[in-house]
């Protein structure tokens, strides 16, 4: 299989958004997991994808980065580094689109003429 290779990027993400701290007591380990809410990951990854590869990539380095916040116990920095993500996500959906759209009618136009 071709992504046998990359299961290691799969399992640092799933550490990113869940820290587990083990609190010894009495020989039993009891499990503490810290709550991240959703980044917009897979919207960073799909713009990535399907519509502008450089600015789908900062969308997931910010979307992994509120990550971090959040797992870090710094909501603010990470509720804001996640809004970065989703503006500069959706900046490029709609910046992708008007570009292919005016190319479209300038192809029409020039075929036109």
């Amino acid at each position: 299989m071709v992504f046998k290779n990359y299961g290691w990027i799969i399992q640092r993400i799933k550490l990113l958004y869940a820290k587990t701290n083990i609190v010894y007591q009495t020989g039993t380990q009891y499990y503490e997991t810290t709550y991240v809410p959703d980044t917009n990951l897979t919207l960073a990854c799909l713009v990535c994808l399907c519509f502008n590869i450089p600015l789908g990539l900062v969308a997931m380095y910010l979307s992994i980065s509120a990550a971090r916040f959040y797992r870090d116990g710094d909501p603010k920095q990470g509720e804001r580094k996640a809004k970065c993500s989703v503006i500069i996500s959706l900046f490029s959906i709609v910046t992708t689109v008007l570009l292919v759209m005016s190319y479209v009618l300038w192809i029409t136009i020039q075929l036109v003429l």
